[in-house]
Parts: structure tokens; sequence; C-alpha cells
């Protein structure tokens, strides 16, 4: 009979705890989640970006809900270094989403979700990234004109690459204004220097 007593009181110990620890989950669930969201302010869901020869590339976006089609939001590409999911990079994608910008957190080749093989252009998904938003209609709440990229380590490489590309781009577009043969002859229109502008989709 006592040994009955013991095995119920012990029963009953464990469900509390299962019940407790259940409860815990939920409630670190629920704050993670609120944290995440900037209790509310953001919205964060998942991405996935169309790369190479049907590969894709992972991605989360937040979005401040003050970001819209009437009021653009600058947008920052993040990409975690070699070897590192996005979630590395969660307090820097979070802490710029609170503060008003739009951000694009990448997984880079082979690592988190995105499924690809290292591309010819060493980029690990930022230039497929930033040219998706670009190209598509469905980011109406960025400001164009205000794009950054950054990232750490191997990320941070990438990030110099792209830069350089689309500078490169608007450098030799200038230069080709500036031949004789050119609209404007020697001297560069300004419809040749926004032409110029347009092919570098990086501001900073």
């Amino acid at each position: 009979m006592n040994g009955q007593k013991q095995m119920t009181g012990t029963n009953k110990k464990s469900i509390k705890l299962i019940c407790l620890s259940l409860a815990l989950i939920f409630i670190g669930s629920l704050l993670a989640s609120l944290f995440q969201s900037d209790f509310g302010k953001l919205e964060v869901t998942n991405l996935t970006i169309p790369y190479y020869n049907g590969q894709y590339v992972s991605a989360d976006l937040f979005r401040p809900k003050t970001a819209t089609a009437e009021t653009p939001a600058p947008l920052v590409i993040v990409l975690a270094g070699s070897n590192r999911t996005k979630e590395t990079q969660l307090p820097t994608a979070m802490e710029l989403a609170r503060r008003g910008y739009v951000v694009i957190s990448l997984d880079p080749n082979d690592t988190g979700n995105t499924a690809t093989k290292l591309s010819a252009d060493t980029s690990n998904g930022m230039f497929a990234a930033v040219e998706y938003v670009c190209n598509t209609n469905i980011f109406n709440y960025v400001d164009m004109t205000k794009i950054g990229i950054t990232g750490h380590s191997a990320g941070g490489s990438a990030a110099l690459r792209v830069a350089t590309y689309y500078s490169n781009l608007e450098t030799e577009a200038l230069d080709a204004a500036a031949q004789e043969d050119s609209d404007g002859g020697t001297a560069i229109t300004q419809r040749e220097a926004e032409y110029a502008a347009s092919l570098n989709k990086i501001s900073s």
C-alpha cells in the first residue's frame, strides 16, 4: 500500500514537472517571438531567393511596419561568415530593423537552409539577393535608392565584391559617356549621369 502511495506521489511529481517544463517552453517561445518581432513592430518572414541553375538562397526578412509603399524604408542585406547561419546575424538584423531599416539576412552557400554550391560570382548569394529585390515588384516598401550591404568575415568580403561590381558598372558607364562619340561628347550629360548612377544598385 505504501509502495502504491509512493508510486502515485512520484507520478504526480513527474506530471507536475512535465507540465512546468512545457509551460516554460511555451513562455520562452512566446517571449522569443515577441523579442524577434520587437513586440509586434516588425514582421519577420522567411524568403526563398532564386539563385543559379534552380538553386536558391534562404533568408529572413525583417520588415518594420512603418515600411510601406507610401513610406518606403532603406534596405540592408546582411550576410553571415563561412559555416555560419543567418541566425548568427540576428542581433544585427533586429537592431537595424528596430531603427527602421528593412533587413534581409542570408544563409551563405551550403549553410542553413540555402541549397547552393559555390558560384562563379563568389558572393554567397548576396548578388542574387540584390538583383531579386531590384527586379521584382514585391518590395515596393523598399527605397531602391538606399540599399546597403554588410557582412561578417567571409560575408564582409562578399559585400565588398558585390559593391565593387556595381561601382565598376557605374564607372564604366561614366567613362563611356565622357568619350567624344557619346551623346554629349566629352561632357557628361545629366541623362548619361543618371543612367550611370542607375547601374550602381548599392548606396552603402
